[in-house]
């Protein structure tokens, strides 16, 4: 994840960087699961999805809470394997759809994982 676009938002959200070798750790996880193309095959894994077409970030974070994924109060982000990530709050991750949508499945299945670490 490239930090400096994001360091207002990191500030003002308590976001703390985590280094690159977390995000590396993560992505070693992520590529054990079934993918298609460029992406996790979400048809081979226990999922909820929701279309994000017409949906407020509020309405995001609401539906989120309804997932096992809203047990944990903090998410990791990442864009690149090779590159720090950062721990947010479970709904800043989810509401702040400038920051954190662009990953949705890593920001998804993250929590469970970095709270296992």
């Amino acid at each position: 994840m490239r930090i400096d676009p994001f360091e207002t938002w990191r500030r003002s959200h308590a976001a703390r960087i985590q280094p690159a070798a977390l995000a590396a750790r993560f992505n070693a996880y992520l590529c054990t699961l079934p993918w298609a193309g460029s992406g996790i095959d979400w048809r081979h894994l226990p999922h909820r999805s929701l279309p994000l077409d017409g949906v407020s970030d509020e309405e995001v974070v609401a539906w989120a809470r309804s997932t096992l994924v809203a047990l944990h109060s903090h998410v990791l982000v990442i864009d690149s394997a090779a590159e720090p990530g950062v721990v947010c709050r479970f709904a800043d991750a989810l509401r702040d759809s400038n920051c954190c949508r662009t990953v949705p499945s890593s920001t998804f299945a993250a929590s469970a994982w970095y709270r296992a670490r």
